[in-house]
């Protein structure tokens, strides 16, 4: 049997308990943004378009749905608070590093709907922000972490894979609103791609699930 050195445990241990971190502070992060779709005024322009696009308060519970408002450090602020190292929540790339000689951070995120994107076990591990007022890009999606890579996981599929099993049948669809939108309608064996197309490592997912 080879032996495994002493400090390739310490290495993997330092790398799993990143990873908890990680999804720590997304979890933070999600709460933080579902507080604040809750907390605005009822003539708030969000709304607005939360009513125009037919989410309904059950349908933002279940796909855990928030905000994200214009100021520069909430995120940043709560996290602090929260005694989540920020270089952490950097890696976790919901903040970043100010530049130009300026010290700190600022929230990645701003003045967005936020839509969180879950592991199969329900655990936050990255987001899509769909900008409200004019702007670009749109969508703004987390980058890759060491817990999100896009290529490997789908939109909504821990809130839709028991129906996929139930219809052994699933419905491939590209984005947030598409998924959500099926959703609402009873059609619920649906899986998102964000931005990239079917890769193996999805069919492998699926066929875990349906024919």
């Amino acid at each position: 049997i080879p032996k495994i050195a002493e400090a390739d445990f310490q290495v993997s241990d330092a790398a799993t308990e990143k990873k908890k971190l990680i999804t720590k502070a997304n979890l933070i992060a999600q709460n933080f943004f579902k507080a604040n779709l809750k907390s605005l005024p009822s003539q708030h322009p969000v709304l607005d378009y939360v009513k125009k696009r037919g989410l309904s308060s059950e349908i933002i519970e279940t796909f855990h749905i928030g905000y994200s408002t214009d100021n520069w450090e909430g995120l940043v602020q709560e996290l602090e608070s929260k005694k989540i190292p920020l270089k952490v929540a950097e890696e976790a790339k919901l903040i970043k590093a100010r530049t130009n000689g300026k010290s700190g951070f600022f929230d990645l995120f701003r003045e967005r709907l936020m839509f969180p994107i879950s592991s199969m076990m329900g655990e936050p591990i990255g987001f899509g922000g769909r900008i409200i007022s004019q702007g670009e890009p749109k969508y703004l999606n987390s980058p890759e972490t060491p817990v999100f890579h896009k290529g490997k996981i789908f939109y909504g599929l821990s809130q839709t894979a028991k129906y996929i099993r139930t219809e052994d049948q699933a419905i491939i669809v590209e984005g947030y609103m598409d998924l959500i939108s099926l959703f609402a309608a009873g059609i619920r064996n649906v899986a998102a791609t964000m931005g990239t197309a079917l890769t193996f490592d999805h069919g492998k997912m699926l066929s875990r699930m349906t024919k």
